[in-house]
């Protein structure tokens, strides 16, 4: 039973060959069939180079692009419809969430449709996080809880999915706020979301910007009206 591994990346010549070997032996470690999809999104830089590289030496490593930076929700929608395991794991190019979290992901779907590692969970935590944006993170996750009942955060990208699950969903965000969308979208249709603690590590730019937290916003307020 195949499983797809899909890493967004822009700009990561810097983070993505090491994405691509510490997710590498996770994989192998536990002994399961798997793809490693990174889909460059218009990068400028050699990330795209770099994943090629890696895909020559190692087949199971795949590179889709796209010509020009489209977002990482567009990023993630390619990935999925190029994804052909039963099940399919997103994670960050810079390993903000540890691929040690794979397994635990891949044994909640066994009970459940979608499973979300969350810092906020006991047993998680925040390192290395500007404050205001953890402020601004925690603020999106209590307004957005509203259509995703039980969960303590919806903005994660560590996330492992059943792909059945993915095809039944049509999805249409191109920024980070997929990944509510995706969750919130699930639930109305009655898929089984469970979270998962992990240590979310500020290695870029994480949490939720001022940006991204108005992105969030309005599709909340589409999601209210439509």
């Amino acid at each position: 039973m195949l499983v797809s591994v899909v890493i967004p990346a822009y700009n990561e010549e810097g983070n993505v060959r090491r994405a691509i070997t510490a997710t590498r032996a996770i994989l192998q470690e536990i002994e399961v069939s798997w793809e490693l999809i990174v889909v460059d999104d218009g990068s400028s830089d050699r990330t795209a180079a770099i994943v090629e590289e890696e895909a020559s030496a190692d087949p199971r490593v795949r590179l889709l692009s796209h010509p020009a930076n489209f977002g990482v929700g567009a990023a993630l929608r390619t990935g999925f419809k190029g994804a052909r395991g039963w099940a399919v794991v997103t994670l960050d190019a810079d390993l903000s969430y540890s691929p040690l979290l794979i397994p635990r992901m891949l044994s909640e779907l066994r009970r459940a449709h979608i499973a979300v590692v969350s810092p906020y969970r006991r047993g998680g935590g925040v390192l290395g996080v500007r404050a205001y944006r953890l402020l601004l993170s925690r603020a999106a996750n209590l307004l957005l809880s509203a259509f995703t009942p039980g969960l303590t955060c919806v903005t994660s990208l560590a996330r492992a999915y059943r792909s059945s699950v993915l095809r039944s969903i049509k999805l249409e965000s191109r920024g980070k706020e997929i990944n509510f969308e995706v969750l919130a979208k699930a639930r109305r249709m009655g898929y089984v979301i469970r979270e998962i603690p992990g240590v979310l590590v500020g290695r870029r730019r994480r949490g939720v910007g001022a940006r991204e937290f108005i992105g969030y916003i309005t599709l909340l307020w589409s999601l209210l009206v439509g």
